[in-house]
């Protein structure tokens, strides 16, 4: 993502909190080897795709995985774990 890579993926555990189809990656059903190389094929014949799922991928990347975001995350994983 940080890389403004388009992402193809198998749309599997909690993929969803972080990418949107269409928008962010293109998400195919899991066991369908058939649609991700589909998917595949179709992203390379279409660059400026390629290119608006990349960056979108990336700005999603910036706003919610930079490592002081992540930390904070942690860090209220922890404290919440202690309190229990």
């Amino acid at each position: 993502m940080a890389m403004a890579k388009a992402i193809v993926a198998s749309d599997v555990g909690r993929l969803k909190e972080l990418l949107t189809d269409g928008e962010t990656a293109v998400l195919v059903p899991p066991g369908s080897p058939e649609l991700l190389a589909d998917a595949l094929v179709d992203l390379l014949e279409d660059e400026p795709r390629r290119r608006r799922l990349g960056e979108a991928a990336r700005k999603i990347a910036c706003q919610r995985l930079d490592w002081r975001t992540v930390a904070r995350r942690y860090l209220g994983v922890y404290k919440a774990a202690r309190e229990r």
